[in-house]
């Protein structure tokens, strides 16, 4: 399972989060044209697959996946995206059947896509994701 994946189901089971934007956590390009916010957009943007040794693929794999979340207040992105960092950062163990070794937030920061979404407060939490091959 890509970790895109992991996270997406990671979000989906988190109880909090569920609350503010339930089944709408969309990955990659899946987000409908007219989606109303709130809502999680998860894309992955690079990795190594597999990690590869001196004596070859190692196993385990690293994805960097975005998760951006929107909301229609400013305070309500902000509160959504510290419900995912606490969902995610430093999270360790099984998501169906796959072995997460860990995910680490590396950055977060406000962006702004007025064309795609003009009424919606956005932000972009930068994670990497390390799981068994």
């Amino acid at each position: 399972m890509s970790g895109d994946l992991v996270i997406r189901d990671l979000l989906l089971a988190d109880s909090t989060v569920f609350a503010t934007v339930g089944n709408s956590i969309f990955v990659n390009d899946d987000v409908p044209q007219n989606q109303k916010a709130p809502y999680i957009h998860i894309k992955h943007v690079g990795g190594r697959d597999p990690w590869k040794t001196i004596s070859g693929p190692s196993g385990v794999t690293e994805d960097q996946i975005d998760v951006n979340c929107y909301h229609k207040t400013n305070a309500g992105c902000r509160s959504l995206g510290a419900d995912i960092q606490r969902a995610l950062d430093g999270y360790r163990g099984e998501v169906n059947s796959n072995q997460v070794r860990g995910i680490t937030l590396n950055d977060n920061a406000p962006f702004t896509d007025s064309s795609v979404h003009p009424k919606a407060y956005s932000w972009r939490y930068n994670f990497e994701i390390i799981c068994d091959a």
